[in-house]
């Protein structure tokens, strides 16, 4: 969630930013993360600027109940509020032709959420078939 002071295209810019440096450094043979809340509105743009490149789209979601959880041990006030995580958690339920792409993290650890991001990422379960 953005602070509502920035405007929606200086987000949408930012964004395009982002995707440009992250396309060039995998087009320079870099293996690169963009990692960040990108919901299907915003990934379907970027996956479209980035045809010549393996793209994989993960979504990391956990139940709700251990969002919640997990949020209320933040140090943050925009994190750990309740209902923004209901809310953001619904922008990640039902997420159509990415459904596939989500990676049930309710009981695993950080080590264990990147080992199965590493795995899903060797293994290609996550690739998008026609972005190259």
């Amino acid at each position: 969630m953005f602070p509502p002071c920035i405007s929606i295209p200086t987000i949408s810019g930012a964004l395009d930013a982002i995707s440009a440096a992250a396309r060039a450094y995998a087009r320079g043979g870099y293996f690169v993360v963009m990692d960040g809340i990108f919901g299907t509105r915003v990934a379907a743009e970027r996956i479209r600027s980035t045809v010549g490149v393996p793209t994989h789209y993960i979504v990391l979601r956990p139940t709700v109940e251990t969002a919640l959880s997990r949020a209320e041990k933040r140090n943050t006030k925009v994190f750990n509020d309740t209902a923004i995580i209901r809310e953001l958690y619904q922008k990640f339920v039902g997420l159509g032709e990415f459904e596939t792409h989500t990676l049930d993290t309710s009981v695993l650890s950080v080590p264990e959420t990147l080992e199965a991001v590493r795995g899903a990422l060797a293994a290609g379960t996550f690739r998008l078939a026609d972005c190259c």
